[in-house]
């Protein structure tokens, strides 16, 4: 560290009693908290006191006579110019860095200067406080620094990739269905039908990535059963390329019998193809082996504060899914950037990969461990909670099923509710076909003021969850304070267990995930149709509407 030059400031003090000067020396010397350090001009130790001896773990008979240079971690450089201007009168102040006798790195505050001796010999007195306390303690206020910030900038990102995905699937709900209205009306075979059918495939890969941001932002839990998972990471694993002709090979051990874990099969496969292509890919000259052991574990909670997940999780048995290679490694700065949205070492821009893995074991109650060394492979763990120890959850349940037994034609007034233009009229148009009359909202407020003018007519409702203003769920609970019996669909890109009152008590009948296909939206609006005709007490049909069963 750079030495900092002080200006000497004389000291005019009284003349010590005769033949008391080497008493008194001695006595400051070791009497003083600070370490005290006598070098000749060389920088080789004269002297030491008592506290410096304690303080470095050497005794003042192994210190006399060797040069500073035993304990200093100082460059060479540094020290010889540090000497140079000590002999030529400055004052230095600054930070070193010791090593003690047991190999311990210990931070001093530094103070030295160029004295004159009885007998006219000039030496060089350094006085040190150890501040290696301060210098943890800031090292430490700095590392959680800087994991707020991790935190905070991955928080942000799972907030953009959340409502990108919600706006992307109410695209997608528009591209769909206005897709699959045209190509009801296209030629079989025609080149307008293939043309058509192409962009379909094109669309709902864009629906994949648009779950995949959902994943990632947590919020993407599609339906969760018991799952064992040693046989899902068998088939997942062997699904895959290996090609052992060209050095790549693939060590899989599944421990048996394993618990079960509470997941989404689909998920979790998409969690094992991301981190089997990562190993895979990291391989270097695509050459080496790639392990996958599925076992059961117990984790503390200490161990736990390992996760990557960053969430705080209870000791308990999980479900561990551990996949190394013998790949080029990563250092730090790598492994803090892994999982973000599209950062590739190898591509950039490539995909979610690892980032929606954290996401799905986030959404899942799960851990991520991460080992990894230039050079030396890459291990990650993850971590899911036994069934018997995973959180308990209560999806809401999925809308009753009745068998058609109305045949006519529908009709009556659908209150639709939806920020979004394209998916507004897309909706309008499937249940104009249907025979229904549609009352447009953009907003929850705008759908209040049209339900206060149709109330008695509106045979239930289409709410999107999200929009500006009121949601969808707080639009339906107002609107039942006038009619209790009034029933709705829900639509949102999200899944069902992330929308809080989203239950048959609260009037939601059904659930559909954007982006929908017309059919699916064309069952969803019969079945509503059928249940307010034969489940709910019946509105009057006389003033507006849906015909009577008997119609």
């Amino acid at each position: 560290m750079e030495a900092r030059a002080s200006q000497a400031t004389p000291v005019v003090a009284a003349d010590p009693p005769p033949g008391a000067g080497e008493a008194l020396y001695r006595a400051l010397f070791g009497l003083l908290p600070s370490s005290v350090v006598l070098l000749d001009l060389d920088g080789c130790v004269r002297d030491a006191n008592p506290a410096f001896c304690e303080q470095i773990g050497y005794t003042r008979e192994q210190l006399v006579g060797v040069s500073l240079r035993l304990f200093s971690l100082e460059a060479p450089e540094v020290i010889e110019a540090n000497l140079v201007r000590l002999r030529a009168g400055e004052v230095l102040e600054h930070e070193v860095l010791n090593r003690r006798s047991d190999g311990e790195v210990r931070h001093y505050e530094l103070r030295e200067r160029a004295i004159e001796l009885p007998g006219g010999a000039r030496a060089i007195l350094a006085v040190a406080n150890d501040i290696t306390p301060r210098k943890l303690a800031e090292a430490a206020r700095l590392e959680l620094e800087r994991v707020r910030l991790r935190s905070e900038k991955l928080a942000s990102l799972e907030s953009l990739a959340g409502g990108v995905a919600h706006d992307f699937n109410n695209l997608l709900t528009t591209v769909l269905g206005r897709l699959e209205l045209a190509a009801a009306h296209a030629p079989q075979g025609s080149e307008l039908a293939v043309s058509l059918d192409e962009i379909g495939r094109a669309a709902h890969r864009a629906a994949d990535l648009a779950r995949q941001m959902l994943a990632y932002s947590g919020r993407g839990r599609f339906e969760a059963r018991p799952i064992d998972l040693g046989p899902l990471v068998s088939e997942a694993a062997l699904a895959l390329d290996w090609r052992p002709s060209a050095g790549v090979s693939l060590e899989l051990a599944v421990e048996a019998p394993l618990p079960q874990i509470e997941g989404d099969g689909l998920q979790l496969v998409q969690v094992v193809s991301a981190l089997l292509a990562n190993a895979r890919e990291a391989l270097p000259d695509g050459r080496g082996a790639v392990r996958v052991q599925v076992r059961r574990t117990h984790c503390s909670a200490d161990e736990l504060l390992r996760s990557r997940t960053e969430t705080r999780h209870a000791a308990g048995g999980f479900v561990c899914l551990d996949v190394s290679d013998d790949g080029v490694g990563m250092d730090e700065a790598v492994q803090q950037r892994m999982f973000e949205p599209f950062y590739s070492t190898k591509l950039e821009g490539r995909g979610l990969g690892l980032a929606a893995v954290l996401g799905i074991v986030r959404g899942h109650g799960g851990a991520v461990f991460v080992d990894s060394a230039p050079g030396g492979g890459t291990r990650i763990q993850v971590l899911f909670p036994e069934l018997a120890s995973a959180a308990a959850r209560s999806p809401a349940a999925s809308a009753p099923r009745v068998a058609r037994r109305y045949r006519g034609p529908c009709r009556g007034k659908v209150l639709v509710v939806d920020d979004d233009s394209g998916v507004r009229r897309l909706v309008e148009t499937v249940l104009r076909e249907m025979g229904f009359e549609p009352l447009c909202a953009a907003s929850g407020e705008e759908a209040l003021e049209l339900f206060a003018q149709h109330r008695d007519e509106v045979l239930f409702a289409l709410l999107d969850l999200s929009m500006p203003g009121i949601s969808g769920v707080q639009t339906m609970a107002r609107m039942r304070e006038s009619r209790a019996a009034l029933c709705a669909v829900l639509t949102s890109g999200y899944e069902r267990e992330q929308i809080v009152g989203c239950a048959p008590e609260n009037g939601f009948i059904d659930f559909l995930r954007k982006p929908f296909e017309v059919d699916r939206l064309r069952r969803a609006m019969e079945f509503a149709f059928e249940r307010q005709l034969f489940e709910r007490e019946p509105l009057d049909f006389q003033q507006g509407g849906a015909p009577s069963a008997a119609d």
